[in-house]
């Protein structure tokens, strides 16, 4: 899970009915069917790996984002694609089998928080998809705690469709993951000639500015971890690789600072070339968007930091706790007294760079 500024509290999914035209949802939901006519496995016939990612969007509600799409709809037989329309009375069921730590799901008043987790979809009972109790569509939430309308998150959740107490004896189907994201911008859909001209201009703008900003990123990181290893192997100067991982927000000229800086820049520069007053059709570049998909961003530079310093987070946070001259140099205890880093506070301070740098992650494994 992975967010920018804010922490991750709940992902939750409701379950409701929706009436959309079959029409409509051309392979855009979750199509649930079997493998054989009749019998055989659930299957879920949906392009996971083209879609994996659920893009939720500001609701209104502070630090709240969702959405009504992919729902779920039974599958038509498709036998060179060997997928089946399920039995009348078929009775599926969905259950989580991996989630995050920080996410959960809900139908109706019923909480999916665990692996194990089960709640009820609907009962195939009506041979149009339109009408049948298992075209449900869900409410994917995901919160923000405490509330941000534009700071990047997301989170996964992993799942299955099996059958209920109602139908032929259907196995369960392969286990399938998404992500819900509120970083990914949605479609253009210009209501005329005036607006995708306006469109384009913007689009063109925030693909400019995110470029700069993940490079910006990317850069200061790697700045400041060459200045780190130079302390380690070669005798370098340690005040030189404090300066430039410093996460003090109000000094800036140190990391946090000019990361800012960047990131204020980019959304200035997007005021000039965004006009914020078309019609709705130009929502996809409203401020809440381009800030959030900015965050998404310096989410992938961190992990492109993390991906080449195994130890990145780590090394951050130990040079920011060290003891020079009787002195910490830096963190919540900078300027007190100290014998060794251990006065330094070194877990408020890889507490607080774990906070600034949520993406920056290690991996596993020798």
């Amino acid at each position: 899970m992975k967010h920018i500024g804010a922490l991750l509290g709940v992902v939750s999914v409701l379950l409701i009915g929706n009436t959309r035209a079959w029409a409509q949802h051309a392979h855009a939901d979750l199509l649930v069917g079997s493998d054989s006519d009749g019998s055989g496995n659930l299957v879920i016939d949906y392009p996971v790996d083209e879609r994996p990612v659920v893009r939720v969007t500001d609701s209104g509600f502070p630090g709240v984002f969702t959405s009504t799409d992919p729902g779920f709809m039974p599958a038509q037989d498709e036998p060179l694609e060997s997928v089946y329309e399920l039995n009348l009375n078929t009775q599926v069921e969905f259950e989580i089998t991996d989630i995050d730590p920080n996410v959960s799901l809900q139908l109706g008043i019923t909480p999916l928080d665990s692996v194990g987790d089960v709640a009820v979809v609907g009962t195939h009972d009506n041979s149009d998809p339109e009408l049948s109790g298992l075209h449900t569509h869900p409410t994917f939430q995901l919160i923000l705690t405490p509330p941000a309308p534009d700071v990047f998150a997301e989170g996964t959740f992993s799942f299955r469709v099996r059958e209920g107490t109602t139908g032929p004896g259907y196995g369960d189907s392969s286990i399938h993951k998404l992500t819900l994201s509120n970083g990914y911008l949605p479609p253009l859909e210009p209501a005329n000639e005036d607006d995708a001209k306006a469109a384009r201009k913007c689009r063109k703008g925030v693909a400019g500015q995110m470029k700069k900003l993940v490079a910006k990123e990317y850069d200061l990181l790697s700045k400041c971890l060459d200045k780190i290893f130079a302390v380690e192997q070669l005798g370098g100067s340690l005040s030189a690789a404090v300066k430039a991982c410093d996460i003090d927000p109000l000094n800036d000229s140190g990391l946090v600072g000019k990361l800012a800086a960047a990131r204020t820049k980019a959304i200035t520069k997007l005021d000039d070339v965004c006009d914020r007053d078309v019609p709705s059709s130009f929502a996809p570049f409203a401020a809440n968007n381009v800030k959030t998909h900015l965050g998404m961003g310096s989410c992938r530079a961190e992990e492109l930091a993390g991906s080449t310093n195994n130890s990145a987070l780590d090394e951050i946070a130990e040079t920011l706790s060290e003891c020079e001259d009787g002195l910490c140099v830096a963190g919540p205890n900078k300027g007190m007294a100290c014998t060794t880093p251990d006065n330094c506070n070194p877990e408020g301070v890889e507490a607080a760079v774990a906070a600034v740098f949520p993406c920056l992650v290690a991996s596993h494994g020798e």
